[in-house]
């Protein structure tokens, strides 16, 4: 290490120092808040994990309901989305060709699909997507996997 650089050191301190100083205040509050969880039962640590989890979902719930996928993305893979109940919408963009097995399955509230460029729908997609809503399959559509809109009530037939 040369001399110029031990100075700048210390006088402005490493960039480790920076980084203990910026997550200090968050270990402090952790520290803090330790001992009343380590006090916890197991079943009143469940539960209170639980409540956490709850809230979490709740917060991001807005934010699952409707996504919109990046250009750039060509496939949606194998269970992308598997089981989120949150989920009211997507739009895909036109770079995204295929749609890969149980991608959506058991989505319960998804309702509408923009998928302008998929070629492939695999087995299982949107199976058990019981409010989607398909009015009109992709035009460019060359493959449909087996049961791929299975026990989805809503889709016109």
């Amino acid at each position: 290490m040369s001399a110029l650089t031990s100075i700048i050191k210390f006088l402005f301190g490493s960039k480790a120092d920076k980084d203990r100083k910026e997550i200090q205040p968050y270990v402090d509050k952790i520290k803090a808040v330790y001992p009343t969880i380590e006090a916890l039962s197991n079943d009143e640590l469940r539960e209170h994990s639980a409540a956490l989890r709850k809230r979490i979902a709740d917060f991001i719930a807005a934010d699952e309901a409707h996504i919109v996928v990046p250009d750039g993305v060509i496939e949606i893979g194998f269970a992308a989305f598997y089981d989120c109940k949150n989920l009211k919408s997507i739009s895909l963009p036109k770079g995204v060709t295929e749609i890969c097995e149980n991608t959506f399955r058991g989505c319960s509230d998804l309702v509408t699909v923009d998928m302008p460029g998929v070629k492939k729908i695999g087995n299982e997609a949107f199976c058990y997507c019981e409010s989607l809503i398909i009015n009109e399959l992709p035009r460019n559509l060359k493959e449909l996997g087996v049961e791929a809109f299975y026990r989805c009530k809503s889709i016109e037939r």
